[in-house]
């Protein structure tokens, strides 16, 4: 939306607060769902290698935006609508009930 009516200021501002509205909402329930899903034994390890990936994924998308920033506004904001779309996209397989406890070989 954003995108295409690049040329109203305030109906970027106001995508890019709703975004923020969102993502204060959604950090709690992923927190949650994290903590459900990660053994207590590997947790402090898988968190900080997720953040680590994070980081590493953060830059390819700023790099990668790069490309569309010489075309002006309106290209990066398609650009990072497209990412978006791609992340959305993405499947995530929900793991059994053995997955979520952990492997019982590790759990003494």
């Amino acid at each position: 939306m954003a995108a295409l009516l690049h040329e109203r200021l305030w109906i970027i501002l106001f995508v890019v607060l709703f975004l923020r509205w969102v993502g204060a909402i959604r950090y709690p329930i992923y927190s949650q769902l994290s903590n459900d899903m990660i053994p207590s034994h590997v947790r402090a390890t898988t968190i900080s290698l997720l953040s680590i990936l994070d980081s590493i994924f953060d830059l390819l998308v700023f790099t990668l935006l790069i490309v569309f920033a010489a075309k002006g506004v309106q290209s990066i904001l398609i650009g990072a609508a497209c990412i978006a779309l791609m992340g959305s996209m993405l499947p995530i397989k929900e793991k059994g009930k053995r997955g979520i406890e952990g492997n019982k070989a590790f759990n003494h």
